[in-house]
């Protein structure tokens, strides 16, 4: 009766989508932990972009050390 949904996401598309979600997420919490202003500090916040980028897309294990880390590794670029 219903036809089927053909564009159903695949397996790594999901996988996608969450890293994608997850890098905005932790992208804002630096933001709003340095207290970035997008049209005066746009060099800072596309390093930090770059860096939790970097971390989340590499297809490794984001856990506590991983964002101490980079926490620590911000707080020394800015």
């Amino acid at each position: 009766m219903y036809p089927k949904n053909v564009s159903t996401p695949t397996k790594d598309e999901k996988k996608f989508a969450k890293r994608e979600q997850l890098a905005t997420l932790i992208i804002n919490k630096f933001r709003n932990k340095f207290r970035i202003n997008l049209s005066q500090q746009k060099e800072i916040d596309d390093k930090i972009c770059d860096e939790v980028y970097e971390m989340v897309c590499a297809d490794g294990v984001i856990g506590d050390k991983q964002l101490a880390a980079l926490d620590f590794k911000l707080t020394a670029i800015v």
